[in-house]
């Protein structure tokens, strides 16, 4: 058992023709334990390029982690979920993360 970061990846595209929504979800967990400055967090996304690489930057000395995408940085603490903003390409493409930091 040891502290994990989760983080989860919520993304949906409308289409334009039928206005149907699609949306889907991928989540990562890391151990905190030996996580290491530049771990990509979604490594195997086919689709998390739409917001640059998000990736443990570090972890402070009272616990936080901090992450960091292409264009942001995200400071996550303990006992608590952060949610970001939702993010949209053209209105019909929106994309958001959340990151926890658990115990397992």
């Amino acid at each position: 058992m040891g502290r994990k970061l989760k983080a989860t990846h919520y993304w949906g595209s409308q289409c334009e023709v039928t206005g149907k929504v699609d949306t889907s979800q991928e989540e990562s967990v890391v151990s905190l334990d030996d996580v290491r400055e530049g771990l990509r967090l979604f490594p195997e996304s086919d689709i998390e390029w739409m917001h640059g690489n998000v990736s443990v930057q570090g972890v402070t000395p009272d616990g936080a982690v901090v992450i960091a995408s292409s264009c942001e940085k995200y400071t996550v603490t303990e006992g608590s979920e952060y949610r970001t903003s939702t993010y949209t390409l053209d209105g019909r493409h929106k994309w958001c993360y959340t990151f926890e930091i658990t115990e397992e």
